[in-house]
């Protein structure tokens, strides 16, 4: 128990990556982790979809670039790119999605990968480009892009924890 604890309490956004790919069998550790996740009526909407393949990664970063107006990939270098969708008809798809993004921060955590919640997918997803690219990786398009990761092996230091805001913390008793 003492480790998953540790685990939450370490985990950091990491954006500095070496360019070396992560194994199969870590990202399928990772991604196993993502669907046993908390799910709304255990309906599991949740679809991950593990970039790995230059061209598309490519795609994805130019688009998110695009719709984000910047000169810099917005995945920091990372070798692998997940993307998170859910089945927008399912009424918990946005909580459902997001429970197994954090499971996959914290298994990637654990095994001394970093991670970090890229937030621009969800814009490209929802443009021209992005419906391009979504036929591509066969999302049917009720499925809604909930966040992406960034992954890989870190490059440099880990990162110290920012200090936490006072006064988020209540009990009532």
């Amino acid at each position: 128990m003492i480790e998953t604890i540790d685990t939450i309490l370490k985990r950091r956004s990491i954006r500095n990556y070496k360019e070396e790919q992560i194994s199969d069998e870590d990202l399928n550790t990772i991604l196993e982790c993502g669907s046993y996740a908390p799910s709304g009526m255990n309906m599991q909407s949740y679809v991950f979809i593990a970039i790995q393949n230059e061209e598309i990664m490519q795609k994805i970063i130019d688009g998110c670039m695009k719709i984000r107006k910047i000169n810099t990939s917005p995945f920091y270098g990372a070798p692998t790119i997940i993307l998170v969708f859910a089945d927008s008809n399912v009424p918990t798809y946005i909580k459902d999605a997001s429970t197994a993004i954090e499971n996959m921060h914290l298994a990637a955590t654990a095994l001394n990968l970093g991670t970090c919640w890229i937030n621009c997918a969800e814009d490209l997803f929802d443009s021209e480009d992005g419906n391009k690219i979504r036929e591509e990786i066969e999302i049917p398009s009720n499925y809604k892009c909930i966040g992406s990761l960034s992954l890989g092996y870190i490059d440099g230091e880990y990162p110290k924890a920012k200090k936490r805001k006072e006064n988020i913390i209540k009990i009532i008793k």
